[in-house]
């Protein structure tokens, strides 16, 4: 089992983010992995592979409509 703490941001959408937290967090509930939410990102806890397709899926969800994403990660 690994901890991953993330963030992803957009870039270049506006000032609101919260329609991508939405996304993600959706992602996320599917997994059904558990997970925290804290004011700084997520951390999601289970098998290296699962937090990692989880992860690539939530960046992915968000460049969907974006030119740019960030994203940081800490296993």
């Amino acid at each position: 089992m690994v901890l991953l703490e993330f963030s992803i941001s957009p870039m270049g959408t506006g000032a609101s983010v919260s329609p991508y937290v939405a996304r993600s967090l959706d992602i996320i509930d599917q997994s059904g992995l558990d997970y925290q939410l804290h004011a700084m990102g997520t951390i999601i806890e289970g098998e290296l592979d699962e937090v990692l397709a989880v992860l690539r899926q939530c960046v992915d969800a968000i460049a969907e409509d974006c030119d740019r994403v960030t994203c940081t990660a800490k296993l």
